[in-house]
């Protein structure tokens, strides 16, 4: 259904990785939101990094060439770990503070922009994509991205530039 590009001599089917990261999001945010501490949060969410950053390395150096219904079906599976993550992450830092949370987030907003780039490099025209379900994305989480302080995703997916203060 999907073409399986060549990475290094593996097969990589953008589509089955992402349902698998999307599962395993899922558990992160389901143990986010029992936080209880920034040190919690902190470890809660470097696991969470790690294996975003383990499906970035292994799609690095492939082309995938979807056509518009996979590419499609691609935004809506990110977009939807996106969501959770940003409302998961609203609740903790309304509970913990802002500056408890600043370094915690920046590195997830490091993390999760570095997977979009990736998969629109792999998946040529996703980010366009993905821009287009955020065009009318709820207000409770646009303010949600920009209360976490995930600037450059709001840059990149609002269109807004956001400071922590």
């Amino acid at each position: 259904m999907f073409p399986a590009p060549s990475n290094e001599g593996k097969t990589v089917d953008v589509i089955t990785l992402m349902d698998d990261l999307k599962v395993k999001v899922d558990g992160h945010v389901n143990a986010m939101a029992e936080v209880k501490t920034a040190v919690d949060l902190d470890i809660k969410i470097k696991a969470l990094v790690t294996d975003i950053k383990a499906m970035i390395a292994i799609m690095v150096g492939a082309k995938v060439h979807l056509n518009d219904d996979a590419k499609l079906k691609l935004a809506i599976a990110v977009h939807a770990m996106i969501i959770a993550i940003v409302k998961v992450c609203a609740t903790v830092v309304a509970k913990l503070g802002v500056s408890a949370c600043a370094a915690i987030m920046a590195s997830l907003d490091v993390t999760i922009h570095s997977l979009l780039l990736t998969l629109n490099v792999v998946v040529n025209g996703f980010l366009g994509v993905l821009i287009g379900l955020f065009v009318n994305v709820d207000a409770t989480v646009a303010a949600a991205i920009k209360t976490c302080g995930l600037s450059l995703l709001a840059k990149v997916l609002l269109g807004l530039n956001v400071t922590i203060n």
